[in-house]
C-alpha cells in the first residue's frame, strides 16, 4: 500500500508540468482546427475551390494532433508505473504510422493551398473543383506511401530484466532505417517547405501587372533556381550520403543514422507547431475569399443592371464552373443538411 508521500514522489511533478503543457498545446491545436472547420461551414457557399484543400488540411491536422496525444498520456503513466510503454501492443504498431501519414497529408495539403494562391495571383488561374479533389487524393496517396512502411516495423517486446512491455523500433539503428528516414526528411519535410517558401516569395515579388518587368522575371527565375539547389543539396547530404555516395568510411554512416532520427524528431515537433498555428493564416484566407465573392457579387449586380434593357442577361460564375465533381456535391449536401433539417 503506497503512502501519500510515495504517490507524490511517483507523480514527479516537475515532469508532469511539461506533460500537461504538451497535452494542452495539442488539444488547443485540435480545437483550433475544428473552429476552422466551423468557419468553412459558415461561409461554404461563398468560397472557391480552395475550400476543399482547407477542409482536408484541417481534417488531417485534427487527426494528427489527436493522435499525438498518446505521447503525453504514455509519459504520464510512465511517471506512475516506470514502464516505457503503457498502452496496448496494437497501439504501439499503429499510432506512429498513422501520425506519420497525417503529418504528410497536412503538410502536402498546406503546400497545395500555397500553390493554388500562387497560380491565382501570378498566373491568373483559379483552382477548379476537380483539381482540388485530385490534390486531396494525391496528398493522401503520398502520405500512405511514406507512412505505411512503419506499420510493420514497430512492435512491442517483453523485457525480461524489468519484466515489463516496451515499444521498440529496431530499424532506427540500421542502415535501411537511416536510408528510409533520410528520404522521409527530404520528401515529407524539405520539399513541401521549399515549395511553400518559394510560392510565398514569388507572390511577394510579383507586382500584380500583366507584363512584369525584366527585374521581376529575373527574381522569379532566381527563386526557382534557389529552390532547386536547396532540394538537390538536401538529397546529396541525406539519402545519397546514406547510400555511401561521396563517403569512403562506413563508420561515418553509422554516426549519421542516429542524427537522421534526431532531425526527424525535431521536424515532427516543428510540424506540430505549424499545425497549431496554421488556422490563423487559413482564417485570413477564408476572409479574403469571402470578400472576393462579395465583390464579384456586387459587380454582377451592376452588370445585370446595365444590361437590363438588353436582350440577354450577364452570366457570372462566382465559385466554380466544375460543379459535377463528386466530392463537391457530397460536401455541399452535408453543408445544407443541417439547414434543411432544422429549417435554418
Amino acid at each position: 500500500m503506497l503512502s501519500l508521500c510515495d504517490i507524490v514522489r511517483k507523480l514527479a511533478w516537475s515532469n508532469n508540468v511539461f506533460i500537461v503543457a504538451t497535452l494542452a498545446w495539442l488539444l488547443f491545436g485540435a480545437f483550433h482546427n475544428i473552429y476552422l472547420v466551423f468557419m468553412l461551414h459558415k461561409t461554404w457557399r461563398q468560397l472557391g475551390s480552395v475550400k476543399v484543400l482547407i477542409l482536408a488540411n484541417a481534417f488531417a491536422s485534427v487527426i494528427c494532433l489527436a493522435l499525438h496525444v498518446y505521447l503525453p498520456v504514455n509519459a504520464a503513466f510512465h511517471n506512475l508505473t516506470s514502464r516505457q510503454w503503457n498502452l496496448t501492443s496494437e497501439l504501439c504498431t499503429v499510432l506512429p504510422a498513422l501520425s506519420s501519414i497525417t503529418i504528410s497529408v497536412s503538410l502536402t495539403t498546406l503546400t497545395f493551398i500555397v500553390l493554388a494562391q500562387y497560380m491565382k495571383i501570378v498566373h491568373g488561374h483559379k483552382l477548379t473543383m476537380l483539381e482540388a479533389e485530385n490534390a486531396v487524393l494525391s496528398a493522401w496517396c503520398i502520405g500512405a506511401l511514406l507512412g505505411a512502411p512503419l506499420l510493420g516495423l514497430i512492435n512491442t517486446e517483453w523485457e525480461p530484466f524489468y519484466n515489463v512491455q516496451i515499444c521498440i523500433v529496431h530499424w532506427t539503428s540500421t542502415w535501411n532505417g537511416g536510408f528510409y528516414g533520410a528520404w522521409i526528411i527530404v520528401i515529407q519535410y524539405i520539399i513541401p517547405t521549399v515549395i511553400t517558401a518559394a510560392g510565398v516569395a514569388k507572390m511577394l515579388v510579383f507586382p500584380g501587372e500583366v507584363n512584369p518587368s525584366r527585374c521581376c522575371k529575373f527574381l522569379l527565375k532566381f527563386i526557382d533556381l534557389l529552390a532547386a539547389v536547396v532540394v538537390l543539396v538536401a538529397i546529396l547530404f541525406l539519402p545519397l550520403r546514406m547510400a555511401g555516395f561521396g563517403s569512403a568510411n562506413s563508420g561515418n554512416l553509422e554516426l549519421l543514422v542516429p542524427k537522421i532520427f534526431d532531425i526527424l524528431r525535431f521536424l515532427e515537433i516543428l510540424s506540430i507547431c505549424v499545425f497549431v498555428g496554421s488556422p490563423f493564416v487559413l482564417a485570413d484566407l477564408i476572409k479574403d475569399e469571402v470578400y472576393e465573392y462579395n465583390f464579384h457579387l456586387v459587380n454582377r449586380g451592376v452588370m445585370n443592371h446595365e444590361a437590363k434593357n438588353s436582350s440577354r442577361q450577364v452570366d457570372f460564375d462566382v465559385v466554380d464552373s466544375k460543379r459535377s465533381a463528386p466530392l463537391a456535391v457530397c460536401l455541399d449536401l452535408l453543408v445544407d443538411l443541417p439547414k434543411q433539417t432544422f429549417n435554418i
